[in-house]
């Protein structure tokens, strides 16, 4: 898929959003992909840690999860764009997409739960750690990948996790309550 193509398709265009009013572009995005390898590389990742965050998070929750990290993917960097850039300038003008932002936002939601409540989920997301490394390093290398998409869908999903822990908690999520002497730790 072209840039036009992505544009066409519904892909993140601040420009088109900021004139044009197209907010179904923050969702939309997150579901066209520039090419086959693309596809393939966000389809392999996310059969990799969405089974399992599904199964931390519930069904319902884990929803929640992936739309609050697909908003993150292009509303967060929409504000900086906002705040920071001419409504002309090139970051406006630029098309991108995909499903990255909501695999990074799973790992944010991850994060948020190494944080809260640590134990095995700590023990998770510091084996994902390299992984990360490697996202943000070619998302700083590559010059057409999103380090704001990723970055915002990462951000989106640890504040959405956070949310979610307020309003509707797992009671699993607690390791103590089923576990004693920090068993899990071993």
């Amino acid at each position: 898929m072209t840039a036009m193509e992505g544009v066409k398709a519904g892909g993140y265009l601040p420009a088109a959003i900021y004139f044009d009013h197209e907010y179904s572009r923050f969702l939309t995005a997150n579901f066209i992909h520039f090419g086959l390898l693309h596809l393939l590389m966000n389809m392999a990742s996310l059969s990799n840690i969405g089974p399992f965050m599904e199964k931390i998070f519930g069904l319902k929750r884990y929803a929640v999860l992936i739309f609050g990290s697909a908003l993150g993917t292009t509303v967060l960097p929409y504000l900086y764009y906002l705040v920071f850039e001419e409504p002309l300038s090139a970051a406006g003008l630029t098309v991108s997409g995909g499903a990255s932002g909501i695999i990074l936002g799973l790992l944010g939601g991850l994060c948020f739960l190494s944080w809260r409540y640590r134990g095995v989920y700590q023990k998770v997301f510091q084996s994902v750690v390299p992984s990360l490394l490697l996202v943000a390093l070619m998302s700083v290398a590559i010059p057409t990948v999103s380090l704001s998409g990723h970055l915002g869908g990462f951000v989106g999903g640890f504040l959405t996790a956070f949310l979610i822990s307020k309003i509707n908690p797992n009671p699993l999520w607690e390791p103590t309550r089923y576990f004693s002497n920090n068993d899990y730790l071993n």
